[in-house]
């Protein structure tokens, strides 16, 4: 129904590769023919909206196939979208973006980011909070 009443949208699939099979079938013709059939045989027009699929396929291995192999990460992920995904359906995807992890350092600044915001709302009710550095790692 959004889809039907705002043409020009974005639509997120997270984690992709938890669907079903059959909803690969159904997003073959959202993404050949740019529309999509209800359960009522009516049309959703999908040609203006925008798909973003996200899949965390690869990361079972503890990130090994995204950026720890030393290979070309980009490389890496698309092999392991080739074991999962049917051709038809990768066929029909115009980019992929692999993002590489944080690393600790850029994981600490954005920590103090956090941090910093949290101080400043708990100093305008009176309150304060003390980290250790061992809380800290664990966060």
């Amino acid at each position: 129904d959004a889809l039907r009443r705002r043409a020009y949208s974005v639509v997120l699939l997270d984690e992709v590769e938890k669907a079903a099979p059959e909803v690969f079938d159904i997003f073959l013709q959202v993404f050949d023919e740019g529309r999509l059939s209800d359960a009522h045989g009516a049309h959703v027009d999908a040609r203006h909206a925008v798909f973003i699929m996200t899949s965390n396929i690869g990361t079972a291995e503890g990130g090994k196939a995204l950026g720890f192999t030393g290979g070309d990460p980009q490389r890496n992920f698309t092999v392991k979208l080739r074991e999962f995904f049917r051709p038809e359906f990768l066929n029909r995807v115009d980019e992929v973006v692999v993002f590489q992890p944080l690393s600790p350092p850029v994981l600490s600044q954005i920590l103090d980011l956090q941090l910093s915001d949290l101080h400043r709302r708990l100093r305008q009710q009176r309150m304060a909070l003390r980290l250790t550095d061992d809380a800290r790692e664990l966060i």
